[in-house]
C-alpha cells in the first residue's frame, strides 16, 4: 500500500500486511532510535527516514522529528 511518510512527506510502498517483504525489515534500529520513533510518530516511516534517524542517533543523542533538509 502506498503511504506518505509523516517525517519527510515523501511517498513509499508499505508492506505492513506482509512485514517480511517490507522495506523496514532491511534496517536494524537501535533501541534509542526505535523509542524516538514510537514517541514521535504513529505511522510507518520511509526507509530513508529510518536510516537518517538511526544515523543521527549514532552521531548525537538529540534527534529531530523533522528532517534536516526541511
Amino acid at each position: 500500500m502506498k503511504k506518505k511518510c509523516p517525517r519527510c512527506k515523501g511517498s513509499f510502498e508499505c508492506k505492513g500486511s506482509n512485514i517480511q517483504k517490507c522495506q523496514c525489515k532491511s534496517i536494524k534500529l537501535s533501541s534509542q532510535a526505535y523509542q524516538f520513533i514510537r514517541d514521535n510518530y504513529t505511522d510507518c516511516l520511509c526507509l530513508a527516514c529510518l536510516q537518517q534517524i538511526e544515523k543521527e542517533r549514532q552521531c548525537s543523542p538529540k534527534l529531530s522529528a523533522v528532517p534536516n533538509n526541511q
